[in-house]
């Protein structure tokens, strides 16, 4: 498999296919690197930002690279393209936009649009890594690295909890919830007309010996 994009600063449209095939690129390339829950959080903030496009421009802006590229939103996008072009990766690259996360996270010397430590969320890029919670890992990755404000948290949360079901349970978190099969009834469930009389009928056999 390979990277889905789509180079639009519209909705991109992406299909369910679409995005898991993205995803299972992302999982792949973070696979040991990080836990399932860190995993989560990123993927959780970057379906609210770009929808797991790596094509995706800023909307409305008209693919200028003045506002945001990518998965993350890199503002201005031309800085995603100049570093992204001097490694041999085209912008949309979702790859190479996965290797800049990874650098942006590893860099310490507070360079801008790297790793920062809040006083809310005062995580290492490393201590980030192992995190097992996903809904703290979301979080932190809003406060630590995309730097927005919480307007969409809820939202951010919740793909990321559908994410991590996916990565850990195999859950898909596009398709519709299953309707629950009807449960037989419960022994204290059967009317006493029904159930309670051949119950009394059936001890009464038992104490005559007949069973």
């Amino acid at each position: 498999m390979s990277w889905y994009y789509n180079i639009t600063s519209s909705n991109p449209g992406m299909t369910k296919a679409q995005m898991k095939q993205n995803v299972d690129e992302f999982v792949s390339y973070f696979n040991g690197y990080m836990t399932s829950a860190a995993m989560a959080g990123i993927l959780g903030n970057m379906q609210h930002e770009s929808f797991l496009n790596p094509g995706q421009q800023e909307i409305g802006k008209g693919g200028s690279s003045k506002y945001g590229y990518g998965l993350i939103q890199w503002t201005p996008g031309s800085t995603l393209q100049a570093w992204l072009s001097a490694r041999n990766y085209n912008w949309y690259d979702g790859t190479g936009q996965l290797y800049r996360i990874k650098c942006e996270g590893e860099r310490t010397d507070g360079a801008s649009g790297c790793w920062l430590k809040t006083s809310n969320y005062n995580y290492t890029w490393t201590q980030f890594c192992q995190l097992t919670d996903p809904a703290e890992a979301c979080k932190a990755y809003l406060a630590e690295r995309e730097r927005a404000g919480v307007a969409a948290l809820t939202q951010r949360l919740q793909y990321t909890a559908e994410w991590y079901d996916y990565i850990v349970n195999a859950v898909d978190p596009l398709d519709p919830l299953p309707t629950p099969p009807t449960p037989d009834p419960r022994p204290q469930d059967i009317p006493f007309w029904y159930g309670g009389v051949r119950d009394l009928q059936r001890r009464g056999i038992i104490s005559n010996g007949k069973l």
